[in-house]
């Protein structure tokens, strides 16, 4: 049996008239040598009965290696002989091929090997079952004599068991926080990663489970790939990444993708076609063939709506991948900050207790503006996993209904299930008069707090609004899940109370947040590099809960209208009476705010 991904010579069948065996034992000899070739060698499985959806041709061909994967391949072989396994980090353009190639390697480790686990992951779990029908349609359409044998029901949305193999593939999620975590992984396949909101808790989850066995000689030997296009905000990703390209981490292998080296990616020259000052230095600089080029000018023309995506979507270099696109714009301008910053200030640090406020040196409570007899208060909490000095941020924030300032911040590095945690929040929601608590339940973070407020009966939890209906009508649903469409609300109406001078902050920290909050693209948010935006969060949150409980309509302060006596001798202006009123001096029953 020759290494993995070798070429392996076998002898031609002869008929079955000169060996004098009847056809069925010839098939039967003929299917075994079959297997032993796909044992032994994942190219020639590929090639010869791997099935998939071609994206350049219409049919159902077998997968045989693009420039792109066999460019994987070679690296993934050559570690594999150096080390005895394989550890590698990969960057990539979208749609080349690198994903398809994995799960092929992946299917080869459970399908054909005996005593495997396989472990594969995407960002979300509609996105990771999407994928995982690779592996399905591998299996699929496989000749039945070289099906693995399967027990009923272990081919399931989620994992595939190869009960005559004793192996299996597991399929997780990267919105589960644990995944992963409850069995040891031959083969672990990690894909959009860049996009991955939790990836350090992940890893601290899911790599101990994760085997080192090792063997040079091609069969028993574990699987580690971490790959995904980069996509801004997507820090632990590239900070992994740059990690093993610089040899911190001895094992592992960084590798980039391209897009000029996937084949596709290329149409003829046109009649007359010349380079821009732009383009040459790319042509010269890296190296990128003017068949690319050419393309690239036709693939732009599509992302008009949305140009800030193409440079990460079809990356020319690593580097390049991670420059902040051109169509990124601040979500708080300068104007905005200008118009805030006189009314920060530091507060007095305090913490919250059953009797009020403890006003002491080190209090993670930092108060503005006690409580008001009478006004209503809205809290918004963003809940992290702040254990480590490293770690983000679990933040609380306290706005008044009426005014839409500021009054208290709360923040802390703290285990999200903690009593410490817990309590704080319940008091000092109960100090501002029983405050409407919006949580941030995303993640499952928030989870811990949002069960701990309902068990102590608090009275007033932010519920979700339909934002698409008419009425807007209350769900029974409590806590803030960051969908799209209520991400996007969120920020929306924060902007909208920003953009009509509606708000008032204290927090230097959120003040510093909002300067590096930004908007990518369409509909995509996230701090700068380096930059937090938990306090942003928090703040953000408790406007939404004000928003939604805040009458729309508010009565101004009562004035008085004084009617001066006209000046003695006045002069009669019969011009001035044939002039519009001064519709500013109309005092008006009600104000919009």
């Amino acid at each position: 049996m020759g290494p993995l991904g070798a070429a392996v010579v076998t002898e031609p069948i002869a008929a079955p008239d000169d060996l004098g065996l009847d056809p069925d034992r010839t098939e039967r000899l003929t299917w075994s040598r079959e297997m032993r070739r796909c044992e032994a060698n994942v190219s020639y499985l590929a090639a010869e009965y791997l099935r998939v959806k071609s994206k350049s041709t219409i049919g159902f061909p077998t997968l045989r290696w693009n420039p792109v994967q066999q460019r994987i391949h070679e690296a993934v072989e050559a570690q594999r002989r150096r080390l005895g396994k394989i550890r590698q980090v990969w960057g990539k353009t979208r749609q080349v091929g690198s994903t398809t190639y994995w799960r092929a390697r992946s299917f080869h480790q459970t399908a054909f090997q005996n005593h495997r686990n396989a472990f594969f992951a995407n960002y979300d779990e509609p996105n990771s079952y999407e994928v995982f029908d690779i592996d399905k349609t591998f299996f699929e359409h496989l000749p039945r004599p070289l099906k693995p044998s399967m027990a009923s029901g272990t081919m399931a949305k989620g994992r595939m068991i190869f009960r005559g193999r004793n192996s299996k593939c597991v399929v997780g999620h990267a919105r589960n926080l644990n995944v992963g975590a409850s069995q040891m992984h031959h083969f672990v396949h990690l894909t959009e990663v860049a996009r991955w909101e939790y990836a350090s808790e992940i890893q601290a989850s899911l790599f101990p489970s994760i085997s080192d066995a090792t063997d040079r000689t091609g069969q028993n030997f574990s699987t580690v790939v971490i790959e995904g296009t980069s996509r801004y905000g997507g820090w632990w990703f590239k900070e992994f990444a740059e990690a093993a390209q610089r040899g911190d981490m001895p094992d592992w292998e960084f590798h980039f993708v391209p897009a000029w080296l996937h084949g596709d990616y290329a149409v003829p020259l046109p009649r007359g076609f010349t380079l821009t000052a732009e383009e040459k230095d790319q042509h010269r600089r890296l190296g990128v063939p003017l068949g690319h080029l050419a393309w690239r000018r036709l693939r732009r023309r599509e992302y008009r709506a949305n140009p800030a995506f193409f440079g990460q979507e079809y990356p020319l270099s690593w580097e390049e991948s991670w420059v902040l696109p051109a169509g990124t714009l601040r979500v708080f301008d300068d104007a905005v900050i200008e118009y805030l910053e006189p009314a920060v200030h530091p507060g007095r640090r305090a913490s919250a207790t059953s009797t009020g406020f403890v006003y002491e040196l080190g209090g993670r409570i930092e108060v503005w503006h006690e409580p008001a007899p009478g006004v209503f208060y809205d809290m918004g909490v963003d809940v992290s996993a702040g254990r480590t000095p490293d770690a983000a941020w679990t933040v609380a924030v306290v706005v008044r209904r009426d005014t839409l300032e500021q009054v208290a911040q709360y923040r802390a590095q703290i285990d999200p299930t903690a009593p410490e945690l817990l309590d704080a929040m319940y008091w000092l929601g109960m100090n501002y008069n029983v405050a409407q608590i919006n949580v941030d339940i995303t993640g499952g973070w928030g989870l811990a707090l949002q069960s701990e407020l309902q068990r102590r009966s608090y009275p007033t939890l932010w519920r979700w609004r339909r934002r698409d209906d008419a009425r807007e009508r209350v769900s029974t649903r409590q806590g803030f899940v960051y969908s799209r469409q209520d991400k996007a609300a969120l920020i929306t109406n924060a902007a909208g109370l920003v953009a009509r001078h509606q708000v008032v902050i204290h927090s230097e920290t959120l003040l510093d947040e909002l300067r590096t909050f930004f908007n990518i693209g369409v509909d995509e948010w996230a701090p700068m590099a380096g930059a937090h935006d938990d306090v942003v969060n928090a703040w953000m949150l408790a406007l939404l809960a004000a928003r939604d409980e805040r009458d729309e309509w508010i009565r101004p302060p009562t004035q008085e209208v004084v009617v001066e006596p006209p000046p003695a001798h006045a002069v009669h202006d019969v011009e001035a009476e044939l002039m519009p009123p001064d519709r500013g001096f109309v005092v008006q029953p009600w104000g919009f705010r």
